[in-house]
């Protein structure tokens, strides 16, 4: 796998990460505006973490099983299985 491909098919993971980090740099920041403590900001970044991260794979699963039921790629499964029935 080359580099490009890894970034193509993992891009989603590294805007979450970098969402969540630029998050957790806004309330270190902004700490005395918000009177949240250091820990509070990085509870509240893993939780955005998980919860974003949670979100992009249950997508991902939802596009996975609306692909499975299309009609084109049954019968492209079917052929590549050698289950094509003529």
């Amino acid at each position: 796998m080359t580099t490009a491909e890894f970034l193509k098919q993992h891009i989603i993971d590294f805007l979450i990460g970098a969402s969540v980090l630029i998050y957790i740099l806004y309330g270190l920041l902004t700490v005395d505006e918000t009177g949240k403590t250091i820990a509070q900001i990085l509870q509240d970044g893993a939780i955005a973490f998980v919860f974003s991260f949670s979100l992009s794979q249950l997508f991902m699963q939802n596009g996975l099983n609306a692909g499975d039921k299309n009609e084109k790629v049954i019968v492209t499964t079917m052929s590549i299985a050698g289950l094509w029935i003529r």
